[in-house]
């Protein structure tokens, strides 16, 4: 309605319900408990002005120069330096093969000597038990 705007226009303008029931006194509102009450109340519904932050273009021209300040640190890889990365991958790569093959020929030599050892004392067990006889 247009009473609501009117009392929501003025209300804008105040930050303390004396002052907004000040000028609505002058507008021919009673001075009256019951107007202070209402003044308050208004008050407190009114959205709260934003503050005084920066604007939208500010705020998008900060991001552009930080955007720009984190790009300038960053460069492109010379060939050389790619090259280089990738001869030390490869080394790496063959380095973990090495070791993943010796774990295995180790493996498969603790196997063999099991093995051998198990055959030896087989033996000699045989070996006891014909001398028994």
């Amino acid at each position: 309605s247009a009473l609501a705007t009117y009392m929501v226009s003025i209300a804008r303008k105040h930050t303390l319900a004396s002052s907004l029931a000040a000028e609505l006194q002058q507008g021919g509102l009673p001075a009256t408990s019951q107007a202070s009450i209402f003044c308050t109340e208004l008050l407190e519904r009114m959205p709260k002005k934003a503050g005084t932050g920066p604007s939208a273009a500010q705020v998008q021209s900060r991001q552009v120069r930080v955007m720009q300040l984190k790009s300038s640190t960053y460069g492109l890889l010379n060939e050389t330096e790619v090259e280089r990365s990738q001869r030390e991958a490869a080394a790496d790569a063959a380095q973990a093969a090495a070791q993943q093959a010796a774990a295995k020929l180790g493996k498969q030599e603790q196997r063999q000597l099991r093995k051998a050892r198990a055959l030896e004392e087989s033996d000699e067990e045989e070996d006891a038990g014909a001398g028994l006889h």
